[in-house]
């Protein structure tokens, strides 16, 4: 009787200790996500949030995203930031622009970053290389390279183009402005014009100007005045009477020609996975740098310009028609 007494004793210490156990919470894994819009209104933050941490019922690390806010034109706010990041022991550091990419950069140390990068990565000096890095930094980049099949999309879907207009920014005029160009001129033989309005109302007024009325179609590639202004630009082509191919399916969903689009759906959970990835011990310097995974056709089948449709073979290998 005495030994199955002690047998339950035991039993039972045993099961109050594991209830004790599963009832220590998990260690808390700190992330920093550095953002220039307050945490109220920092959509992006909210989003990689919910990518990035996981439902309670799930075991796995209890994570912590910190929102940290800094102001990249004030002196020493970036290095205030991540300094207390660091200091609390955060374990991985997260920008999602290219500027504040490269400002947290510089004061990372040996702390692994993430980021999200329109641009270039390399091109901007953010990384060394697609592939691996002197420091602890990898990300996912949405760099456009896209311009020349754009452009042969353009004239295939409507024949017969000479002149084209080409919307773009008078800060990468030199480079990458002057490569749409050739690309148009050498490999397409059209008649191409770089229009680089600096403001919205001038861009308006460009559109509004007789000149706008001599391009057979428009071509608009990712700049920030073709974001900022996409609702006056479709609203000028539509009384032009003008093709036109751009960047994103909301364009076409809006009301332009057509758009061959890199699918920007992949990003915040391409950057969840890559801090899950550093979490679980790989090394952020040898994780290449993500890219598109997907690009979509877009095309407004029912539009007509000058009295010409988009050619029916275009339109049929299109991955989204409207």
């Amino acid at each position: 009787m005495a030994r199955l007494f002690v047998q339950l004793l035991c039993v039972v210490s045993l099961a109050l200790g594991l209830r004790a156990a599963s009832s220590v919470p998990a260690q808390e894994i700190r992330i920093a996500y550095f953002g220039s819009w307050p945490l109220g209104t920092d959509s992006t933050y909210r989003t990689l949030a919910q990518a990035l941490l996981r439902p309670p019922q799930q075991q796995g690390p209890n994570l912590r995203l910190d929102h940290y806010l800094v102001k990249l034109d004030e002196a020493g706010s970036v290095e205030a930031q991540v300094g207390l990041a660091r200091a609390r022991g955060t374990r991985v550091l997260v920008a999602p622009t290219t500027g504040l990419a490269l400002a947290v950069s510089h004061w990372q140390g040996q702390t692994p970053l993430v980021f999200a990068s329109h641009p270039d990565p390399v091109q901007w000096n953010l990384v060394s290389s697609g592939l691996t890095q002197a420091l602890p930094i990898t990300g996912v980049t949405q760099a456009d390279v896209l311009h020349g099949k754009r452009l042969e999309l353009l004239c295939e879907a409507f024949p017969g183009l000479r002149r084209i207009a080409v919307l773009g920014e008078k800060r990468w005029l030199p480079v990458e402005g002057q490569e749409i160009l050739h690309l148009a001129r050498q490999g397409f033989g059209l008649q191409a014009e770089l229009l680089t309005p600096g403001t919205v109302e001038e861009l308006d007024a460009l559109m509004r100007s007789p000149q706008a009325r001599r391009f057979d179609a428009w071509y608009f590639p990712p700049t920030y005045l073709a974001y900022v202004a996409e609702k006056q630009i479709i609203a000028h082509l539509k009384r032009l009477n003008k093709p036109s191919i751009h960047i994103t399916v909301a364009e076409v969903q809006a009301g332009a020609a057509m758009a061959y689009a890199q699918d920007g759906a992949f990003v915040i959970p391409a950057m969840a996975e890559l801090v899950h990835r550093i979490l679980n011990g790989e090394d952020a310097a040898s994780i290449p740098v993500e890219r598109p995974r997907r690009i979509v056709l877009a095309v407004r089948a029912d539009a007509q310009f000058g009295g010409q449709r988009i050619n029916p073979a275009v339109v049929r290998k299109a991955d989204l028609v409207f």
